[in-house]
Parts: structure tokens; C-alpha cells; sequence
């Protein structure tokens, strides 16, 4: 009907979002949610916005790991958070399952065959990053980096098998630019 309702999570559930929508996602049946700030992963029904769980995304000490982007494979999402990892989320559970270690500050995810690319910007620790992380989606490790130029932030896959990463660079000396990844 192309009518825009305001405000539609707060007030199927009483309560706004929290801080910093960052990123969603819907997959199976489900809508979620990455508030950045707030440091949580909103788990709703896609069809109403009834909430379902807040998944907290803090570390034993209570620290957030600023989650950043979310991307779903074989029923499970997973997380670029902040703090240098990859939270792992069964999809069934609504469980963390795993926290895969990648480089500094991770954003954007892409996903090609068994292969998880995940884009290191290094972009609030000292000196930025020039990776991507390649992530093994049957182990759930990280297998190797690979230098795509400096602060990579946005990344996608084709279906020849390449990879697309967009760099910032620094905002100085260094300039944006395009990387392809084969």
C-alpha cells in the first residue's frame, strides 16, 4: 500500500530499539538486528516485529564488542564485531556458539562457497588495517588474511568466484579504491 508506518518495533513491543541500528538481516523467519551502541543483536519475527530475544554481545567482563554487520549461511548469522571478532549464532538456539578471532575493527562480510570474507578496517586502533580475513565456514576458523589496500570496509562475492572489496585509505595521503580478489 506503500504506507511507511513510523516507529512499528516500539510499538509492537512497548520499547524502542536502543542505540545505533547498524545492521538486519532477515533469514528464516526471522529479523535481525545489529544495535552497534547498545552492543546487542535484536532477534524479532520478520513478519511483525514481535521480539523474540536480545542477544547480549559482551565478553566475560562485561565489555561490548560493538557489533558492526551481520550475514547468514546454513543456519547460523554471524556478527562482525569490533572488538577483532566474527560472533558465531545458531539460528535454532538463538545461542553463541563460537567467537572467531579476524583482524582489527571488522565491518562488511561476504560469503562464497565455504569461505567466510570478512573486511578488516583497523578504523579506530592506531594505524589502520589493509586486510580481509578468509574464515573456513566448516571449521570456523580463520585461514588466512589476504592485503587488499588500507581500512577495507564494504565487501561482496559474484558467482565466478571473485571478491569485491571497497578500501577507504587513510583520508589523507592514501586514497580510496577498489580491490578484486580472485
Amino acid at each position: 500500500t506503500k504506507v511507511a508506518t513510523t516507529d512499528f518495533y516500539k510499538n509492537v513491543n512497548g520499547s524502542g530499539l536502543g542505540d545505533t541500528g547498524n545492521d538486519m538481516l532477515i533469514y528464516g523467519g526471522k529479523l535481525y538486528i545489529v544495535m552497534n551502541v547498545s552492543s546487542y543483536l535484536e532477534v524479532a519475527e520478520a513478519s511483525s516485529a514481535k521480539s523474540i530475544k536480545k542477544i547480549q554481545l559482551k565478553n566475560s567482563s562485561s565489555q561490548p564488542l560493538v557489533p558492526r554487520n551481520i550475514i547468514s549461511f546454513k543456519n547460523h548469522v554471524f556478527v562482525s564485531c569490533w572488538d577483532g571478532s566474527v560472533q558465531v549464532i545458531d539460528t535454532t538456539t538463538l545461542e553463541i556458539t563460537k567467537s572467531i578471532k579476524v583482524g582489527a575493527n571488522p565491518e562488511q562480510m561476504a560469503i562464497y562457497g565455504n569461505e567466510l570474507y570478512v573486511t578488516n578496517s583497523g578504523g579506530i586502533t592506531p594505524g589502520f588495517d589493509s586486510t580481509i580475513s578468509v574464515v573456513d565456514l566448516n571449521t570456523l576458523t580463520e585461514t588466512s588474511k589476504i592485503v587488499v589496500g588500507t581500512n577495507p570496509t564494504t565487501i561482496t562475492a559474484d558467482n565466478a568466484g571473485n571478491i569485491y572489496v571497497g578500501y577507504i585509505g587513510n583520508y589523507g595521503n592514501i586514497h580510496p579504491g577498489l580491490a578484486k580478489v580472485n
